[in-house]
């Protein structure tokens, strides 16, 4: 934050500022690494893959559709998009088309002299991926943002995402209505031999629905689109340890996050399935909704 604040001081005027939120899509794993230190400055290097259309910066973009083709391109499970603060100053307006033949082009350069950052108004040019400065008559279909310090950028939310069109949300609700059983898997690492077991639920006679997710943050997402079916068809499963999701204590995390969310859930039954049992023990005694085992018998119970 302190790097934030001194960057405003060398900006003549708040109108110069331009502070605006910027979605920038990328994988979880990042996501924890940039929410801890930062984004990496731009650096030039032989082994980067991309050096930038519009400058070889920090990218962000003010359309979300736009980070979610790079979240998926680099996640396709669980895909997620930081959504950081980022202080443009006074942008340059990128009109040149990128290519690295082209002296005149900004591609993988640094920041235009007297100015702070790079702005364009893109448009597809077949991929998504691939996006050219518009032209006057053009319509754009995205933003792209480029920052060159990452003191220009406050961190700020982790936005975890699916995507659905209504047919699919239909189809979802249709499913998970006729579910007899419905369990939500929360592990960011599940074993073989927990697959095997989401494989034999999935089997029995009691048609059970088992969905996977990652964190609290996705579950809590969940139970919020479909707060219809919180009830006593519906059953978690969590393990001990996720990565920077409560750590050790990612299932009391879990459960705390859930009530606070809504105190209503908190009767929803977790099953806290870990093989070192006795460090979760006290969760059973402190939460009347939570269960603990290591036996997969009990998970096939459920």
């Amino acid at each position: 934050m302190n790097h934030l604040k001194n960057y405003t001081l060398r900006v003549s005027g708040n109108e110069q500022i331009n502070l605006i939120g910027g979605f920038h899509g990328t994988t979880q794993d990042i996501s924890f690494l940039i929410a801890t230190n930062n984004f990496r400055e731009p650096t030039k290097s032989k082994d980067k893959k991309d050096e930038g259309f519009f400058g070889n910066g920090i990218y962000f973009t003010q359309y979300p559709d736009y980070g979610k083709v790079y979240a998926e391109w680099k996640e396709t499970n669980n895909p997620c998009m930081l959504i950081s603060w980022v202080m443009m100053g006074k942008p340059y307006p990128a009109t040149e088309v990128p290519d690295p033949r082209d002296p005149n082009s900004l591609y993988g350069k640094g920041c235009k002299d007297g100015y702070d950052s790079h702005y364009a108004i893109v448009k597809k040019q077949g991929s998504a991926r691939v996006c050219y400065p518009c032209k006057k008559h053009e319509k754009p279909d995205f933003d792209e943002i480029v920052v060159f310090s990452n003191k220009q950028i406050l961190p700020r939310y982790l936005v975890y995402y699916q995507s659905t069109n209504t047919t699919n949300l239909k189809q979802l609700n249709i499913k998970y209505r006729d579910a007899k059983c419905l369990i939500l898997w929360v592990d960011d690492n599940l074993s073989k031999e927990n697959k095997n077991i989401v494989t034999l639920l999935k089997a029995r006679p009691k048609k059970t629905e088992v969905l996977p997710m990652m964190s609290s943050s996705e579950v809590l997402a969940w139970l919020q689109q479909f707060k219809g079916y919180c009830n006593n068809r519906l059953r978690i499963i969590t393990n001990r340890y996720r990565k920077g999701d409560g750590d050790e204590n990612a299932a009391e995390h879990l459960v705390k996050s859930i009530i606070k969310q809504n105190k209503k859930w908190s009767k929803i039954p977790i099953l806290v399935f870990c093989g070192n049992k006795s460090s979760v023990k006290y969760l059973k005694k402190k939460y009347k909704n939570v269960s603990v085992t290591d036996n997969p018998a009990d998970v096939l119970a459920l």
